[in-house]
Parts: C-alpha cells; sequence; structure tokens
C-alpha cells in the first residue's frame, strides 16, 4: 500500500492542509496566520518543531507557534510519507536515474564509517554479514548511525535469515540483501517477512530510528516504512538466471543485483567478467529488471574498465569497493613512496 498523498483529505490530520499553509506562508509573510484544522493537542504540530516564533496556527480555540521554515518543510515533504519517516537517499537516487555506489563494510568496525563513506562520495553502505563475523548489534549501530548522514544503510543477511532481515531493519537499516535467490517463491517470502501488512507479515514496531523516535498512527508506520525500504534479491546461479524473470516481477522486490563473483563461478566461467555468456547474463538480468520497472544491480566487479561498460548497459545498483581494498590501495601507494624514494 503506497502513502496516501498530503492532499488526500482521509489521510491522518497530522499532514493536512500543507497547500493551504503554504499559501498563507507566501502571502503573509513572517507573521502569517494559519488556521488549518490540526488537530487541538497539538501533536501535528510536535512532529514538525519543538517552539520558537514565528508563524502562528489556530486550530479551535488552540494557538500554536512554529519557526518560520516549516512552510518550507511542507513544501518539501508533500510527497506522501510523513517528515518523522527518514527518506531513502539510495531510492531517490535510482528513482531519478541516478548511480548509488556502495561502500562495502570487511574490516572496520565502528560506527563512523558511514560519515567516511560520505566523505569519500559513496551513496550507501553495504553492511555484509554473509561474509563477515560482524555482529548483529553492530550492524544495527552502524544503520542507525547513517540515518541522520543521508547515507543509506543495506545489510546482506545470511542466505534465507529472515530473522535478522526483520532485526536490522528495525535496528534502522533502510534495506535488506538476501543472497543466493533462485525462485520467486523465495523471493515472495523474503518479501512477505520485510513488509509491513497489507504487503506482507512484518511485524509493527514503534518508535524507531528511521521514525526519528517519534510515536506515528501505526497506518503511517507502516506504509512509511514499507515505501522507504529496499529489498534487494541477488543472482547468482544458473538457475536464477532461468527464473530471473519471475523473480523481477514478483511484487516488494526492489533491485535485482547480479553477485558477479559467485554467478561467474556457477556458470564455470569464473572471474572472467568479459566472457560473452556472462555478459549476456548480464543483460538478461537488466532486461528483467527494468521490463518489471525494477532495479537492475551489480557487484563483485571492481575493474573500472569492466565496470564502465555495465554501467553503460544499465546497471545503476552497484557495491563500490570494500574498505579493507581502499586502505591496501592507499597504504601500498604511500609504502611504495617512501621504499622508492632516492635520498640525495
Amino acid at each position: 500500500m503506497a502513502p496516501r498523498p498530503f492532499s488526500d483529505k482521509s489521510y491522518s490530520p497530522y499532514w493536512q492542509n500543507r497547500k493551504a499553509f503554504l499559501g498563507q506562508w507566501r502571502r503573509g509573510g513572517a507573521n502569517a496566520v494559519v488556521d488549518a484544522p490540526v488537530d487541538c493537542n497539538g501533536q501535528a504540530l510536535r512532529h514538525f518543531f519543538k517552539g520558537g516564533s514565528g508563524f502562528a496556527f489556530s486550530a479551535g480555540a488552540a494557538q500554536h507557534v512554529c519557526y518560520p521554515v516549516i512552510g518550507l518543510l511542507y513544501f518539501l515533504v508533500g510527497k506522501g510519507i510523513p517528515i518523522a519517516i527518514i527518506e531513502n537517499a539510495v531510492k531517490k537516487r535510482l528513482q531519478q536515474g541516478a548511480i548509488a555506489a556502495s561502500f562495502n563494510i570487511s574490516r572496520l568496525r565502528t560506527v563512523e564509517i558511514p560519515q567516511i563513506a560520505k566523505a569519500c562520495g559513496f551513496h550507501w553502505v553495504f553492511v555484509d554479514l554473509e561474509h563477515s563475523t560482524m555482529d548483529l548489534d553492530l550492524a544495527g549501530q552502524i544503520c542507525a548511525a547513517s540515518l541522520p548522514t543521508g547515507i543509506t544503510s543495506i545489510v546482506r543477511v545470511p542466505e534465507g535469515d529472515v530473522t535478522r532481515a526483520t532485526r536490522v531493519l528495525d535496528a534502522g537499516a533502510q534495506g535488506v540483501i538476501f543472497p543466493h535467490v533462485d525462485t520467486a517463491e523465495e523471493a515472495r517470502a523474503f518479501v512477505s517477512a520485510c513488509r509491513f501488512p497489507p504487503s506482507g507479515t512484518r511485524s509493527l514496531i514503534y518508535g524507531g530510528p528511521q521514525l526519528e523516535y517519534e510515536t506515528l498512527p501505526p497506518d503511517d508506520v507502516m506504509a512509511g516504512l514499507n515505501a522507504e525500504t529496499l529489498l534487494v534479491m541477488m543472482i547468482e546461479t544458473p538457475k536464477a538466471l532461468e527464473n530471473v524473470a519471475e523473480i523481477a516481477a514478483v511484487d516488494g522486490v526492489d533491485i535485482l543485483l547480479v553477485g558477479g563473483s559467485d554467478l561467474s563461478a556457477t556458470m564455470g566461467i569464473a572471474g572472467q567478467f568479459q566472457n560473452p555468456d556472462f555478459v549476456d547474463a548480464i543483460g538478461k538480468v537488466i532486461a528483467a529488471a527494468q521490463g518489471a520497472g525494477k532495479w537492475p544491480g551489480l557487484g563483485g566487479i571492481y575493474d573500472e574498465a569492466i565496470m564502465a561498460g555495465f554501467l553503460d548497459a544499465g546497471m545503476r545498483f552497484v557495491l563500490g569497493g570494500a574498505d579493507l581494498s581502499f586502505i591496501l590501495a592507499g597504504g601500498k601507494s604511500r609504502g611504495a613512496f617512501f621504499n622508492n624514494h632516492k635520498l640525495p
């Protein structure tokens, strides 16, 4: 169920009358008075501000005062979700047709990772619980720490592990990657576990980090988080290739991610990323994803010359490289400088 637009008068009174407010704000300037039927106990306003001066709102006999910037906020967030639900920046990039590249966590174990990723120019953090010893608690802390930075944290869970998947989503992840998805039936089960009703069976949460610790109406929580959560199915075997169109067609799947290393290995051409058979397989995944209105993705290929061709072919959601490889590349370069420098 998609979140209802703000203009829908059946929507929660917390989010009504954006247009009326903006019109008053434009016309009335710094002291505009808005007579909008927000709820009289002030809960609507509590989600947006903590006091101040500038605009006066009236709701019956109740008077509320807020920051002038609230008019702009109402305008900017009129996208169908409450402002308290943090936007998935990677989903927005993909909707705009842009590349979304990850900073992969391999060895680092710190909540500073999202800030480091942002400083490097990456768009999301790939938290890998399939091929690392990272525990669930630290993964959750990294996900929560990413939310204020605008860097999206997406977690790869071990094969078929819906329990870890839902727990990291509760902790602050904005997406989950499921490896080794071979059939549409598997994809449907993973979607059901990670989507709230009516799209799935995920247990309802209240006041978590993606909600900025606010208590919102249950329908708003479920619709908003369903909209801001990315579910990624990895295509890593010939069987998955055979079923890729059916997997892509599953409602609630957002991205098909090719695991380049495993797919090439199971095809009998390990690491041969320019082999015509592998290139054809990539094309088949791109076509299936785009044909179903989903986004195609690619991981395991880090040669920039090869990667560029797949990006041009339509790949948009990509694994950008791991912390260890970046450390080794930078460290080796600096080490070579010292070892090769000729003293006078």
